[in-house]
């Protein structure tokens, strides 16, 4: 699902945060936006996931058209269609059992009791919860099985669209480490669209297809993953933070004049030195 961000104008307090703002996202790539605190990151994926109305131009979404007076018809197909996780669960979650969440996320689609039954029981497995869970009340889970009780919630409707906004936020090693194997599989087998806002670059740079950098609402970069992550000084400059294993393969590079690539995990990196050493 292909996204074009055309013109927009979004003001908050008689203050503009974007004025003329213009970008898109491919289909099926999963797109990491980065940026300063303050740039808009998170207000643009609100935008996006028609939390907020634009004052002026367009989002296209696919087919759905979302304009400062949105149709019924794009407003009803933009909630079938796109899913947004939001920073804290505690936004998200509403029932005091995971199996009442898991059915009001349901409630509005046509689904036979074996449907549902179905993408409970795959969705659970997706974020690595098993069906014990069904009974618990999520807000005595940990803060981890908490954010995997919510990102089910989104998940579980099947979005063509996948909005997350700093999902890192409140998982533990292992939470993380599903939520990027969970992200290649879905842009794997379903063909899904993601746009990521998180700080957490390190997670971004293992799992994003393209970056973005906003400052000040402003689109400052755009590129494939590593063209924009390899620019250190840039970044930097910019107040935007690099991954750790990209830092030093920089600095390899730039002060031992080894070259030993770009690797998006530690264990490939470790390989190609212990390579080099030999």
């Amino acid at each position: 699902m292909e996204i074009k961000v055309s013109n927009i104008y979004y003001s908050i307090d008689d203050k503009d945060l974007f004025s003329n703002l213009s970008i898109e996202f491919k289909d099926n790539e999963i797109t990491g936006v980065i940026g300063p605190v303050g740039s808009g990151k998170s207000i643009l994926l609100e935008l996006i996931g028609n939390l907020r109305d634009v004052n002026d131009g367009q989002i296209d979404i696919g087919s759905i058209c979302l304009n400062a007076k949105p149709k019924k018809k794009d407003l009803h197909k933009h909630h079938k269609e796109v899913g947004i996780l939001f920073q804290s669960p505690y936004d998200q979650i509403y029932n005091l059992t995971v199996k009442k969440e898991l059915f009001l996320c349901l409630s509005d689609l046509k689904l036979s009791k074996d449907e549902i039954n179905e993408r409970i029981s795959s969705t659970l497995k997706l974020v690595e919860l098993d069906e014990s869970y069904m009974s618990k009340n999520p807000f005595d889970l940990s803060q981890s099985e908490l954010k995997k009780v919510a990102l089910a919630s989104v998940l579980i409707r099947k979005p063509k669209l996948l909005l997350l906004d700093e999902p890192t936020a409140g998982f533990d090693a292992s939470g993380i480490k599903m939520l990027i194997n969970m992200l290649k599989l879905l842009r794997k087998k379903e063909s899904i669209t993601a746009i990521i806002v998180s700080s957490d670059v390190d997670f971004i740079n293992q799992i994003a297809d393209e970056i973005v950098v906003l400052k000040q609402g402003k689109v400052i970069k755009k590129g494939k993953r590593l063209d924009v992550f390899k620019d250190e000084k840039f970044l930097k400059d910019n107040g935007v933070n690099v991954p750790k294993i990209i830092e030093f393969e920089n600095y390899v590079l730039n002060e031992k004049g080894i070259k030993i690539g770009y690797r998006e995990e530690i264990n490939d990196l470790l390989k190609d030195i212990f390579r080099y050493a030999k």
